[in-house]
């Protein structure tokens, strides 16, 4: 059998002309099995979460996070949030998946990922909040929230991801489901490229 260097070596050159790919620094971003390396924000009595067993990539043996709103009082919002490290200056992006159980939405209601910074690695200062106008709008649907790229501002040591759910009206419950949700330096997700050699 005779092997053809060419086709290696045009794969090495594509290889080393492609991008570098960004990092995902979140823990436990995909929920297969808990909801370990999450909290609530500040203990909040307004919250509740679970592991729930839909997952955003319809896997069987992986789930996701579910934050339910349960406040009693009008537009308030709840998050599911995890401290990471963040460096002022440098560009980051943030995403994943979220799914609302039907009926959905109500109108106002909001369910997204954001990007909290802070200036203590503990992330227990405050600087300021990155967010996106995203929300999903069909209810029972995994939906993908476009990447957010941001530039952490001056004085950032430490930065929240959340998942955070916002109820409009008083009363009631407002349910959303959290998967794959990424954070880290650089443009995400990473996008596999293919490629003939012939």
């Amino acid at each position: 059998m005779n092997y053809d260097y060419r086709k290696s070596l045009v794969l090495v050159a594509a290889l080393a002309a492609a991008p570098a790919s960004a990092q995902n620094i979140a823990i436990n971003f995909d929920f297969d099995i808990d909801l370990d390396h999450w909290n609530t924000q500040n203990g909040s009595t307004e919250i509740s979460t679970a592991w729930n067993s839909l997952d955003g990539n319809g896997l069987l043996d992986s789930g996701s996070a579910q934050v339910d709103n349960i406040s009693s009082g009008p537009n308030n919002g709840v998050t599911l949030e995890q401290c990471l490290p963040a460096s002022e200056g440098q560009s980051y992006s943030y995403g994943g998946k979220i799914r609302v159980p039907a009926p959905g939405l109500g109108a106002n209601d909001v369910a997204t990922i954001d990007a909290y910074w802070t200036n203590d690695a503990s992330c227990a200062g405050n600087l300021s909040l990155d967010s996106t106008s995203f929300s999903p709008g069909a209810p029972d649907t995994w939906v993908t929230q476009p990447p957010t790229q941001v530039v952490a501002p001056a004085g950032t040591n430490g930065v929240k991801i959340r998942g955070r759910v916002t109820k409009f009206n008083a009363g009631g419950t407002v349910t959303a489901l959290f998967d794959d949700v990424y954070f880290g330096p650089g443009t995400f997700p990473v996008t596999l490229q293919s490629f003939r050699v012939d």
